[in-house]
Order: structure tokens, then sequence, then C-alpha cells
């Protein structure tokens, strides 16, 4: 089939979206979101401030920091929901850098597909693409 020009084309074009994928699988992997995120430290700190509500709860002499359990309480809240969201993230991130490796997979094999095709038949390397 060798020189056909929509191989060349093809294979110039799955190149180019490779270099992307590529670019942004680095992207991913620089700012260290391809792996699990450890959030001990937030959910330490949140399981701190749970055990302090409760305290506050438990002791009879400690009605004036009604006000201070309040406001607290709705901090934990909002603590909650970013651990939530930064968890949730982060799965995406990494279900992102999987479907980005299967995809260059799936480009680098059909260059070659391509590739060899083009070079089917041309004797002179300088030829091949």
């Amino acid at each position: 089939m060798g020189k056909d020009p929509a191989l060349k084309a093809r294979v110039i074009a799955n190149k180019a979206k490779k270099a992307r994928y590529e670019r942004a699988k680095n992207g991913i992997v620089s700012n260290g979101l391809s792996t699990e995120r450890s959030l001990e430290q937030l959910e330490s700190y949140i399981k701190h401030c749970k055990e302090a509500i409760e305290y506050v709860d438990s002791e009879t002499g400690y009605h004036y920091l009604g006000e201070f359990k309040t406001k607290l309480s709705e901090d934990v809240k909002v603590l909650e929901e970013y651990k939530n969201f930064a968890k949730d993230s982060n799965t995406a991130f990494m279900n992102l850098y999987t479907l980005l490796e299967q995809k260059i997979a799936s480009l680098e094999s059909s260059i070659e597909k391509d590739r060899a095709a083009y070079n089917e038949g041309l004797l002179l390397p300088f030829e091949w693409i």
C-alpha cells in the first residue's frame, strides 16, 4: 500500500493527539494527582473537633461554650464537605490518568499499524515515516 498520503496524515494527526495526551498525563503526574492523596491529617483534625464538641456537650459546666460548639459544628461540616470534594477530585484525576494511559497505548498501536502500512514496499529508509 506504501506512500498513501491518507496514512501519512493519519500518523501525523495521531502523533499530535498522543503528544497532547502525554502532556496532560505528565501534568497530572507532576502535580502528584496520579496516585491516591492522603487526607489523614484532615481526618484526624475533624475527629479532634468532633471530640471537642462531644466534650462540651458532656460537661454540665460548659454551657457558656454553646456558641463555640455551634460554630465548631458548622466548621466541621464545611471540613467534611471539603474532604469529600478532595477525595472525589483525586479519584477523578486518577481515573483521567488511567484513561489517558489507555488512549496513548491505543494511539501508539494505531500509529505503528499505519506506519507499517505506509512503509510497506518502500525500500529506502529515507522514504519511511
